[in-house]
C-alpha cells in the first residue's frame, strides 16, 4: 500500500526534513500518544522486516511534483567547450528536477547528465529558501549562555507545500503513522514555533506506484539510506555524506548525550545497481546506547526505491 501525506508548512524549519527526520517524528509520535512498549515493538520490526519505508519530502507546485535529481553517469569528461562547461554546471546546481523528467530518467530515456542538461532549461522554480538567522550559543551541559556569542544557523523556509511517500508493508501501523505524522513537528527548534505543518494522509493511485512495485536491478532512492550488501556500487551512481544528528530534547531528556553517533548515508537521488532483488534495503543503526539504562537510539537508513524500468 502506498500512501502520500501532503504537509503544508506553517513556519520555517531548523533543517530539510529528510527521511530519517520524519522517521523520528513518527517514533516520538508513538511512544507519545501510544506508549514506549508500542514503540519498542515497531523498532524490533524493523530489524528484520520494516513495517514502512518512507521518503524524503517531494515539493509541489501546484500540480508538479519536483523529485530530487538522480546521479547520472557523465558530465567530468570530455568537456570541451563552453557550452558544454554550462551545460554540465546547471546540471550540478539543481536540486530538484520536474516529475516528467524524472518519470523520463525512470522510463531509460535519460540515462547521462548531458541528456539531464537539455531538460533543465525551463526549471527555474524556486521551490525553498535557505537563510542564517543569528542565536546566542548555548551550553549544553549547564543550559546557559557562553558569554553572549552569536552564531548563524541556516532556516528553510518552504513556499511550496511538499509531499512524502510512505510503502506500507504491515497495515496493522497505519494508525500509528497517520496520528504521529499529524502530532508532531518536525525537526529542531520546536519551543521557538519550527517545524509546524498542517498534515494530510491519502492513499496514493497515481503513476509513481508502478515503479515501487515493478521490481527490476536498479533503482533511485528518494531517500539517503545506508550501504547494503546487495549494492553492486561499481556500476552505481551516489554521492556519500556523513551526518552526525542530535539528540530530541523536547519531550524530555532521555540521555545525558547531546550527539548521536556518526553514521556515513548515500544522499537520496543516488541511482543504485544491485547484485540480488530484495524486499528492502538499507537498515536501522543503533547512534546511541545510554549504559545506565540500556536505552537505545537508532538511526533511519532505509532506501526508498523507484525502480528504472529500462537500462541502456
Amino acid at each position: 500500500m502506498l500512501l502520500r501525506a501532503d504537509f503544508k508548512p506553517l513556519s520555517p524549519f531548523k533543517s530539510f526534513p529528510e527521511s530519517y527526520t520524519l522517521f523520528g517524528a513518527i517514533c516520538w509520535g508513538i511512544r507519545i500518544l501510544f506508549g514506549e512498549r508500542t514503540l519498542e515493538d515497531v523498532l524490533e520490526e524493523f530489524k528484520f522486516d520494516p513495517p514502512f519505508l518512507i521518503s524524503s519530502p517531494v515539493l509541489r507546485v501546484r500540480e508538479t511534483f519536483y523529485f530530487p535529481k538522480p546521479s547520472l553517469p557523465g558530465g567530468y569528461v570530455d568537456v570541451h567547450t563552453y557550452t558544454e562547461y554550462k551545460a554540465i554546471k546547471k546540471v550540478k546546481k539543481a536540486r530538484y528536477i520536474t516529475q516528467e523528467t524524472f518519470k523520463r530518467i525512470l522510463d531509460g530515456r535519460i540515462t547521462s547528465r548531458e541528456e539531464l542538461s537539455k531538460e533543465l532549461e525551463n526549471n527555474k522554480e524556486r521551490l525553498y529558501i535557505e537563510q542564517n538567522l543569528p542565536h546566542a550559543s548555548i551550553n549544553r551541559i549547564t543550559w546557559t549562555t557562553t558569554g553572549g556569542e552569536l552564531y548563524n544557523e541556516p532556516v528553510y523556509y518552504f513556499g511550496v507545500p511538499f509531499s512524502v511517500f510512505i510503502l506500507l508493508r504491515n497495515r496493522d501501523r497505519l494508525n500509528l503513522i497517520e496520528s504521529a505524522l499529524r502530532w508532531v513537528p518536525l525537526g529542531g527548534n520546536k519551543s521557538t514555533g519550527m517545524g509546524f505543518a498542517e498534515v494530510s494522509i491519502s492513499e496514493e493511485e497515481g503513476w509513481l506506484k508502478e515503479y515501487v512495485v515493478s521490481k527490476t536491478k536498479r533503482f533511485i532512492s528518494l531517500s539517503p539510506h545506508f550501504y547494503d550488501g546487495s549494492f553492486d556500487l561499481e556500476n552505481s551512481y551516489y554521492e556519500p555524506y556523513p551526518f552526525m544528528g542530535s539528540v530530541e530534547n523536547f519531550y524530555g531528556r532521555i540521555t545525558s548525550s547531546v550527539w548521536k553517533k556518526r553514521v556515513l548515508y548515500i544522499g537520496k537521488g543516488s541511482n543504485i545497481s544491485i547484485f540480488d532483488q530484495k524486499d528492502f534495503y538499507g537498515s536501522l543503526k543503533v547512534a546511541y546506547e545510554d549504559k545506565n539504562t540500556g536505552k537505545r537510539i537508532y538511526q533511519y537508513g532505509f532506501a526508498f526505491p523507484l525502480y528504472v524500468r529500462e537500462e541502456k
